[in-house]
């Protein structure tokens, strides 16, 4: 039985205290202007308590990043290199060091990623998945941001319906075998929509002008 197919509620809600609507090149200039075509995906910061949020997140970015139209390092070969390197948490590159990947690689930028919370809330009836991401594609050359976002998923994992003991039932089944991937999968194409596209996407070039909300967080002032 895939549980992605019962009938859930999904809800979205981005982290800011208010929000207001700007072009792609306004917020992103330095994206275009570098040409930026090829990514590197750096093991994700993992501030949760979760064990298995790092893994989730890391076999679902990929695809994503590389649907933008960005050639992106296969993140099982990058992976083996930073294990191999002793580099489990990219919390301890500075600039010199991304700079030194980049010309190993031979990639423009590295995405960078912070799990901010991974949170399994459970109840008699209720049970929801709570995900907190932070991104940002950071220049190999100087080390610059030329892109960020903050996004937040709710996935309630409880069937609906009439009948208390049917959702008890349903409840349990979901919070003990709910396979995470596809609400990963959903954070990172949440948190990429805002994303120019790359050389790789037809569309490159021509998303200038669309528009999305701006975060405005006074945390990161």
């Amino acid at each position: 039985m895939k549980f992605t197919k019962l009938f859930i509620v999904f809800g979205i809600s981005i982290l800011s205290s208010c929000s207001s609507k700007t072009t792609k090149v306004d917020a992103f200039p330095e994206l275009y202007n570098r040409k930026i075509t090829s990514i590197l995906i750096l093991p994700p910061i993992n501030e949760t308590t979760s064990s298995v949020a790092k893994e989730y997140y890391s076999t679902t970015i990929f695809e994503p990043l590389t649907n933008k139209g960005y050639y992106v390092a296969p993140f099982s070969l990058t992976e083996k290199f930073f294990k191999e390197e002793g580099i489990y948490d990219t919390e301890i590159l500075d600039v010199i060091a991304i700079q030194e990947i980049g010309s190993f690689f031979g990639v423009d930028a590295v995405f960078q990623t912070k799990i901010i919370d991974w949170d399994t809330t459970y109840t008699v009836i209720h049970a929801s998945l709570t995900v907190n991401f932070e991104a940002q594609l950071i220049a190999t050359s100087d080390g610059s941001i030329l892109w960020e976002y903050r996004g937040k998923i709710f996935q309630n994992l409880t069937e609906g319906g009439y009948d208390p003991l049917v959702n008890l039932l349903v409840t349990a089944i979901n919070a003990a075998a709910s396979d995470y991937v596809p609400y990963a999968t959903l954070a990172n194409e949440q948190i990429l929509a805002p994303l120019p596209y790359g050389k790789y996407h037809p569309k490159h070039y021509e998303d200038q002008n669309e528009q999305f909300s701006q975060l405005e967080d006074s945390s990161k002032q």
